[in-house]
């Protein structure tokens, strides 16, 4: 997990580290104002404060003043699971989990439905949210990677792609059909009425094509989906039929198949084997690095820059600056065996993950200060000095950057999003 510089530069740590969070699909809200029905208005009975302070509903016996029309809620599914992923407000990967999924019916004083199953809409799309948040359900153990980069809802693609709640729009009938999906009994009952503008499952925030289906994080400008090139590079479903899709050439899978049941760990040292084996192939086109090492990022390809630094830093899997992540590893060991002893403060402030700022031209200054030194002493990484604030990358370099730097860590792009209001 902390060998990928992705993981550790642009993710919270409960992305991985939330066991799972509290997941309430659908709110199914009925206002019902037949017969004279009536219900407990919370907003009437806080406003109607008397002048010692307390509220219509202090007195024992009493849930406070009531209103036209009797409110209730359901919901279309529950879960108790590993979270949707998505940017939180400051433009880092973080667990999503729906917000108000408001799904509303309306009956009047004669009994009549005037609004059923109505989805309201947004400049963002449904008003069907999904929120960045922190679901304090933190263990030590992180979440496995099928369970993101094989999983179209950690993406945001909906549990199961989406497949189960398909044709939410004309509603579900459990019954005996025909194999055109017709119903055969003449009397049946709808288990599930139709949501007309319901066309996706309710887990879905996001298509493979771009579009945003429902609000995310309304509250917060940074917050929204997984952008394009995150969700491209991040989903590796299928990658078995690297393998698998030779079955067809039966003189090749013979050479490599075998008659005996091959169980998991047989099947992961065949791949290590092969890894190694391209590893010895593959042209190097200078000391540690290799061919993909000296090949520019396209803009938008995902590589995420680290919060103010400068083009190249934060690269593709661990590569900071151009420099392979072995080459830092072994830097930073050094850096540990050579350490004095007042720098164990900042070696954990470091983590010894963490990309560090390069020595800018011209500058005074060659090293990192001791815990509690001066700046510009000399350091073992001959690093130009930082004070503390500066060794942790800047979360919010998204909002304020100077003219010509740059993306910050998340900009959400290959999201089709609806303009607000203020831009329409």
């Amino acid at each position: 997990m902390m060998s990928v510089g992705q993981h550790m530069e642009s993710m919270e740590c409960y992305a991985c580290h939330a066991d799972w969070a509290p997941q309430c699909y659908g709110c199914h809200i009925t206002v019902d104002y037949s017969e004279g029905k009536t219900d407990v208005d919370w907003i009437k009975t806080a406003n109607a404060r008397e002048a010692n302070g307390l509220s219509a509903d202090y007195p024992l016996g009493t849930n406070g003043l009531k209103s036209e029309g009797k409110v209730s809620e359901t919901r279309s599914y529950l879960r108790w699971e590993t979270p949707t992923l998505g940017v939180n407000g400051e433009g880092r990967v973080s667990p999503m989990m729906p917000g108000c999924q408001v799904i509303t019916t309306v009956i009047d004083k004669d009994g009549k439905t005037v609004v059923e199953n109505e989805i309201w809409m947004t400049p963002e799309g449904k008003g069907l949210d999904h929120a960045a948040v922190q679901p304090h359900t933190a263990g030590r153990k992180a979440r496995d990677c099928e369970s993101c980069h094989n999983n179209p809802k950690a993406i945001g693609y909906g549990i199961e792609d989406g497949r189960f709640l398909n044709g939410y729009e004309k509603g579900f009938v459990v019954d005996l059909e025909t194999n055109q999906g017709q119903t055969i009994p003449k009397q049946f009952k709808t288990q599930s009425p139709a949501v007309p503008a319901l066309d996706h499952d309710l887990s879905q925030i996001v298509t493979r094509e771009g579009e945003q289906l429902v609000t995310v994080g309304s509250h917060w400008p940074l917050t929204g989906p997984l952008p394009a090139a995150i969700r491209e590079k991040m989903e590796r479903t299928g990658l078995c039929m690297g393998c698998h899709q030779n079955m067809v050439d039966e003189q090749l899978w013979a050479k490599v198949n075998s008659p005996a049941f091959v169980n998991n760990e047989q099947h992961r040292a065949v791949m290590s084997k092969a890894l190694q084996s391209y590893a010895r192939e593959r042209p190097q086109d200078r000391k540690g690095g290799s061919d993909h090492d000296a090949r520019e990022e396209p803009p938008g390809s995902g590589s995420l820059p680290a919060a103010g630094f400068g083009p190249g830093w934060g690269g593709h899997f661990g590569l900071h600056g151009g420099r392979p992540a072995g080459a830092l590893r072994r830097r930073r060991q050094r850096f540990a065996r050579r350490r004095g002893p007042g720098d164990g403060v900042r070696a954990v402030r470091l983590g010894l993950h963490r990309p560090l700022r390069p020595r800018r031209p011209g500058q005074a200054g060659q090293g990192l200060p001791a815990a509690g030194g001066q700046s510009g002493r000399r350091g073992p990484l001959g690093l130009h000095a930082l004070g503390p604030r500066q060794l942790r990358p800047a979360r919010h370099a998204g909002r304020r950057r100077p003219e010509g730097d740059p993306p910050g860590p998340l900009q959400v792009q290959g999201v089709t999003r609806r303009p607000t209001r203020a831009q329409a």
